[in-house]
């Protein structure tokens, strides 16, 4: 009997091509899905911009919400002075309230934004599904505010006739294929949609062409796992633009086929 090319020792074929002896074999392949910066405005896709307050000061603080074509959506305008609010947690609480007003009854950010918090000096804007805005600081009294934009995008919804196969063996070390570059300091993260911990893929970056991986011990894609019913989620850093024009890397996932019944979790 010939060599087996690229072949893993998974599942048991009880007698292989009419053998008596058992041989254990599954080939390995791989799921593969591309990711492209336009897929940012697929309703597969959810943006969140996070902003930090450092510091405060008597003035106006004025954030600009800017659409994909850089067009100026909404401007919100958050004052500070004679100690109200009285630290930065309480105007990022205050920046947070302004876009919730702005987002509702009528007012520019209405069918953008989905949700705003705040959590001590930290304030959070998640968008409507494909509505991407870029926050961006116009103004503020001392150079206190930065800004943050991350997305998450769900590729089974974003391309349903290649979503991640059921039932199927996860082999080890996933991986990124730059063929586009992103902007400087692009990141990405891999993981089970909605499973907390569960990442594959932590960090790899995506402004750099060619292969990327940063799969270790201490993430899930250095080990070998059964998947029966995977649904991974690419999570994208994105820096101060939520809208790049350019970028577009491949996902890369070996997997092997559970070619017998075998016990499934």
């Amino acid at each position: 009997m010939g060599a087996f090319p690229n072949i893993t020792s998974r599942s048991l074929i009880p007698k292989l091509m009419g053998g008596g002896v058992p041989y254990t074999a599954s080939p390995v392949t791989y799921w593969r899905q591309t990711i492209r910066a336009s897929d940012l405005s697929s309703t597969a896709a959810t943006v969140t911009a996070v902003g930090t307050v450092g510091a405060i000061a008597d003035g106006n603080f004025v954030l600009d919400f800017h659409d994909r074509e850089g067009t100026l959506v909404d401007q919100i305008t958050v004052p500070v002075g004679g100690g109200d609010p009285p630290d930065e947690a309480g105007l990022a609480e205050d920046i947070a309230d302004a876009v919730t007003v702005a987002a509702g009854g009528g007012g520019d950010l209405e069918g953008y934004v989905s949700a705003t918090s705040s959590d001590a000096e930290n304030f959070t804007v998640a968008f409507v599904a494909g509505q991407t805005l870029t926050v961006s600081v116009n103004s503020e009294p001392t150079p206190s505010i930065t800004i943050e934009h991350l997305a998450e995008i769900v590729l089974s919804e974003l391309d349903p006739n290649r979503a991640f196969p059921r039932n199927v063996y996860r082999e080890v070390d996933p991986y990124v294929r730059v063929t586009e570059a992103w902007a400087a300091g692009t990141v990405v993260t891999v993981d089970d949609n909605g499973v907390a911990s569960s990442d594959v893929l932590v960090q790899a970056p995506l402004d750099a062409l060619g292969a990327q991986e940063t799969a270790s011990a201490s993430t899930l894609g250095g080990t070998a796992a059964t998947e029966t019913d995977w649904d991974p989620v690419v999570l994208l850093e994105l820096g101060d633009d939520a809208s790049p024009t350019a970028g577009v890397f491949e996902l890369l996932v070996p997997l092997s086929p559970i070619l017998t019944p075998e016990p499934l979790p």
